[in-house]
């Protein structure tokens, strides 16, 4: 988690977006806080040269986790185990590409799942 929350983007209050988003080279949709990640102005979900803003920290990932699956695009190495949860747990979701799920989201899932049963 701690990896999926670095990549995370932080901007200052007061960030030109229009200069931002022209210079961003990152093609793949990511989440944008305006501010402290602790006392955070805005969000936005950055993909394709475009900022879209959110109300909250939660609508942003809900939309860069949908512009990850509805485009077929691959999560990013570092936090890929983190969105695998969130497709597969979360959102009951199975891939189109048939992969293996890893040991880390079969043991969250076990864990969540015995922790439904109590």
């Amino acid at each position: 988690m701690k990896k999926f929350l670095k990549k995370l983007q932080e901007e200052q209050v007061g960030t030109n977006m229009p200069k931002y988003l022209e210079e961003v080279d990152n093609r793949q949709p990511f989440v944008l806080i305006m501010g402290d990640r602790n006392a955070a102005h805005q969000y936005f979900v950055v993909a394709d040269g475009h900022g879209l803003e959110q109300q909250t920290l939660l609508q942003a990932l809900d939309v860069c986790f949908k512009l990850f699956y509805v485009l077929d695009l691959h999560y990013p190495w570092q936090c890929a185990v983190t969105w695998e949860f969130a497709q597969k747990v979360l959102y009951e979701l199975d891939s189109n590409v048939k992969s293996k799920t890893s040991t880390a989201l079969i043991a969250m899932r076990a864990a969540l799942k015995a922790g439904m049963d109590d």
